[in-house]
């Protein structure tokens, strides 16, 4: 095992990470990343270039369209790590991290079975994470001579040796054989104000929490873990790239840090003791109490003149498991010894203590008995004590520290909450140790469903528990999704899901074993969609049209309507009942409507009734001062006016029907005619024609008109001769 006596609270580092890539040639379209400190709750970072995160992972982006020669890049950022107590955790589930990796076998029988005899009869996910550590740090010695070796959860559990990767490597694995999601993480240690790399765990225990079980700090771990890895991304990363080979390399990270704080934690503790006078060969114990809080420490009071042995007590603390108790035990040496020694611990200040060692003596007994022999966790124990001779007594366990000067010959009582199957009595001469068994609840399970679900929907279920245990745990698992109540007493649980199965199993877990489990069949019914469509009764080609979609169904969940009709397109998302408009032109096709909803699509075409737009062909004849036009009325023109000055006509014409005007006269002339088609549109159009006297026509006035002036000349001419 390894330890350190210091605490660290605060640690300042700036972290410039390199890498050194060499090409043989030119290379093109070089991509690559490198790692940086990801954000944690206790760690701030600050990045000093451009950065882009997967996950829980960080790093910088690099490209390149070409490389032709060996360069190195960086990626920079300032960490400060802070030390906080954890001391609210909700134990909600996740189904991440909880597969084999490589390394990390967690599914070899040998670690699955391993986990289930380590965690078996724990409380809860947090004692379980804690006795894998507990594990870890005392049967996996830290050897530096492992170093070069393989460093698998499994190799290193087989050679029961390895340095901080192996033993992170098995603690991920076995909480993850135990139904922990755990991930490795790399990084740095501070360690007597020296940097060194390092490799611990995160455990999900409602959010992530580290643990590092080479140390054994649990949950609550000091500042002087930095993280710059998480499993699931390399440190470096180059890929797509084509042309010449390329090879990289990792330089050490370069580090400036500012250790500001090496102090041991402010957290409060106390000690209680009866008397640390001991006679020769005698036993007292001394109990540690902390503040509430979730982690772990151990605490070692070192031997001391060959009169007292070495004590020490691994333990875990959570806020309603507060106490530790170390047991002293003395040799059985002739005369008076004083022995000046101290409780050494990493979390906490180191104590002086001065334990004195008597010659063997009477010592003064007492009479102790146990209410109950066997009862469930957490119920409430009562121990009964009757002193030989009155004398301080401390009554303790983990959970439970009571002191009081008891007097001789009367039988006191005292309650107290079973959190562990012991509590230990002493007085200022001896102690004892009583135990009991813990006994099996029952359990009264109903629950409550809607007769009939529609798939996608959300329903909710009523579960009524009746019980005499104090903690359990409720397991809803629907649709690989996997809900984990921890509970105590009669409780009465609802929980929303969203319908997807027709199966769904519900499970009362207690002291790590299922005690009732329940197959529900649901009656699942996919959802249903009736589309209501109106269109005009009549739709013209090339003109714009209205389509009225209404949608009715029981499904609540979203869902997305296309239609489709030539090249347009139209997407609207929608939830429940709904309604739309979509305005489209008119081409002569059908109209699909599509509703996809949970990997389904329903589907409707729609064949509306189309027509031609409305024509009118005009034919213009002219002969003499008479002009016909001739209209020929095609695709249902109605309402038909026609205007040439201040003449009128009105038709309402059948398809494809002919009508004739005829005006007489000569001169221009302007057409107008206004129609409208069976829809109801209104068109417009006009055209100028002319009816002109012939040229023909016109000469032989001019003739005629000459040839009678001539007659006339010719006549006054002739009488004025003949005068």
């Amino acid at each position: 095992m390894l330890d350190f006596l210091f605490f660290i609270s605060f640690v300042n580092l700036t972290i410039n990470n390199s890498i050194v890539l060499i090409p043989t040639g030119n290379v093109y379209n070089v991509n690559f990343n490198i790692s940086l400190p990801p954000r944690t709750e206790l760690q701030e970072v600050t990045y000093f270039q451009n950065y882009s995160y997967f996950g829980d992972n960080y790093f910088t982006h690099f490209f390149l369209s070409n490389l032709d020669t060996k360069r190195q890049f960086s990626a920079s950022a300032n960490v400060i790590r802070k030390f906080k107590e954890v001391k609210n955790l909700n134990f909600s589930k996740i189904n991440d991290f909880l597969s084999p990796t490589e390394g990390i076998e967690s599914n070899n029988p040998y670690i699955i079975e391993l986990a289930r005899r380590i965690t078996n009869n724990s409380a809860d996910d947090f004692e379980k994470v804690a006795r894998i550590a507990l594990f870890v740090y005392k049967n996996i010695s830290y050897d530096l001579s492992t170093v070069g070796l393989d460093q698998s959860a499994l190799s290193t559990l087989l050679r029961k040796s390895g340095v901080c990767e192996g033993k992170a490597r098995l603690f991920v694995a076995l909480a993850r054989a135990a139904g922990i999601p755990s991930r490795l993480v790399t990084g740095l240690s501070v360690q007597d104000a020296t940097l060194g790399l390092h490799a611990w765990a995160e455990v999900y225990l409602g959010k992530w929490i580290e643990v590092d079980p080479t140390w054994f700090e649990i949950i609550t771990v000091d500042a002087g873990h930095i993280i710059t890895e998480r499993e699931g991304l390399n440190r470096n990363i180059y890929y797509e790239t084509y042309g010449a080979s390329l090879t990289s390399e990792s330089l050490p990270l370069n580090l400036t840090s500012k250790v500001n704080k090496i102090l041991t934690s402010e957290l409060n503790f106390n000690l209680t003791y009866s008397s640390l006078s001991i006679p020769g060969n005698g036993k007292a114990i001394i109990v540690v109490s902390v503040d509430p809080f979730y982690g772990s420490d151990v605490f070692r009071i070192p031997p001391c003149l060959g009169i007292i042995k070495t004590s020490e007590s691994y333990s875990f603390f959570e806020p309603n498991r507060r106490n530790a108790i170390i047991e002293i035990n003395a040799t059985n040496q002739q005369g008076f010894w004083v022995c000046g020694t101290s409780i050494d611990s990493k979390f906490f200040k180191q104590q002086s203590l001065k334990i004195e060692v008597g010659e063997p003596k009477t010592i003064e007994k007492f009479y102790a008995k146990l209410a109950y022999e066997s009862l469930l966790p957490w119920q409430k124990q009562t121990i009964y004590i009757t002193p030989t001779a009155s004398d301080l007594f401390t009554i303790a366990s983990p959970c439970f520290l009571k002191q009081q000067k008891l007097l001789q010959g009367i039988t006191y009582s005292f309650s107290f909450p079973a959190c562990a199957n012991f509590v230990y009595v002493a007085n200022s001469q001896t102690f004892s140790k009583l135990t009991f068994s813990f006994q099996k609840p029952i359990f009264q399970v109903s629950e409550k469903l809607p007769k009939s679900l529609i798939e996608g929907n959300n329903f909710t279920i009523f579960v009524n528990i009746k019980t005499n245990a104090s903690k359990y745990q409720l397991v809803i698992e629907y649709a690989n999704d996997t809900n984990t109540f921890d509970l105590s007493g009669n409780r009465n649980v609802s929980l929303s899901l969203l319908a997807k199965s027709n199966i769904l199993n519900l499970s009362i877990v207690y002291d790590n074993e299922i005690v009732i489990t329940k197959v529900l069949q649901l009656n699942l019914s996919k959802p249903s969609f009736e589309l209501q469509t109106k269109l005009p009764k009549i739709i013209i080609l090339d003109k714009n049209f209205t389509l009225n979609l209404n949608v009715s169904t029981n499904f609540e969940g979203p869902y997305t309507i296309l239609l489709s009709y030539g090249n347009q397109t139209r997407i609207k998302n929608a939830t429940g009942n709904s309604s739309f408009i979509f305005d489209l032109k008119a081409i002569n096709q059908s109209i699909v409507l599509s509703i996809f909803y949970l990997g389904y699509n329903i589907t409707k075409t729609i064949q509306p009734n189309y027509v031609e737009q409305p024509q009118i062909v005009v034919r213009v004849i002219s002969k003499g001062n008479q002009t016909t036009l001739t209209f020929d009325f095609k695709n249902y023109a109605k309402n038909i006016t026609i205007k040439i000055g201040e003449l009128t006509w009105f038709f309402n014409s059948e398809n494809n029907s002919k009508e004739e005007i005829k005006i007489f006269g000569y001169g221009n002339f302007i057409c107008n005619i206004t129609f409208y088609d069976l829809a109801g549109n209104l068109y417009n159009a006009s055209f100028p024609f002319s009816n002109i006297k012939p040229k023909s026509e016109n000469t032989l006035l001019t003739v005629f008109v000459l040839l009678i002036v001539a007659i006339i000349i010719f006549v006054f001419l002739h009488k004025l001769m003949h005068r």
